[in-house]
């Protein structure tokens, strides 16, 4: 296991400070938006890619 970068998005996983809810969205090039809750408490939508590329790690309003 060790060193490896998780690759999928599923409800329950952490991504930084985010736990990932349930999808909320799905686009027509099938990538979907996920509701998440912040360790802050905040809930949130995020698009799974921005999680992987870990371009989003908060809601953005309790820092980084």
């Amino acid at each position: 296991m060790g060193g490896h970068h998780k690759t999928q998005v599923a409800t329950g996983t952490r991504w930084g400070k985010l736990v990932v809810g349930k999808p909320v969205l799905k686009n027509e090039s099938s990538q979907v938006q996920w509701e998440v809750k912040c360790d802050c408490g905040k809930k949130a939508r995020v698009w799974g890619y921005n999680l992987v590329k870990g371009k989003k790690t908060s809601c953005g309003l309790c820092g980084k």
